[in-house]
């Protein structure tokens, strides 16, 4: 067996080594097992070794890490994607309010107090909210 050839078996398995992450993190939707810094290390290591097989012409080693950098940036798109879709999420959208907490005490801001009655369900609409209202909650 040649050098090339033990090359690109080498090249292809451990870059197929990239595969069933890449499949779990998709099916899953969520990257939060992968580390940010994990991630962009190997992507600037094995681009170096996109550019040092480019300068010894090296095919082998060039196309392993060609696919494995696709894979690596394929799994950080997906871990940004997610970051930003939660940091979306966490932000309200304009005109709503939160739940109200069932623990008491203050009513959230423009919301006024609405004496010795406390809710537990979500007040998303107008008609959850009159039905919330309507239910007394009786302390002793």
């Amino acid at each position: 067996m040649s050098t090339q050839a033990v090359g690109l078996v080498a090249g292809t398995l451990t870059t197929a080594a990239w595969i069933p992450q890449l499949a779990r993190t998709v099916r899953s939707r969520s990257a939060d097992d992968l580390s940010w810094s994990y991630l962009l290390v190997f992507a600037g290591g094995v681009s170096t070794w996109v550019a040092y097989s480019v300068l010894t012409r090296d095919l082998p080693v060039f196309a392993a890490n060609v696919v494995s950098v696709a894979l690596i940036l394929a799994l950080l798109q997906l871990k940004g994607g997610a970051a930003l879709r939660a940091r979306l999420r966490a932000r309200r959208a304009p005109g709503t309010r939160p739940p109200r907490s069932d623990a008491g005490g203050t009513p959230p801001a423009g919301r006024p107090a609405l004496g010795n009655q406390r809710c537990t369900t979500p007040r998303r609409d107008a008609v959850a909210a009159r039905k919330c209202r309507a239910r007394p909650t009786h302390r002793r």
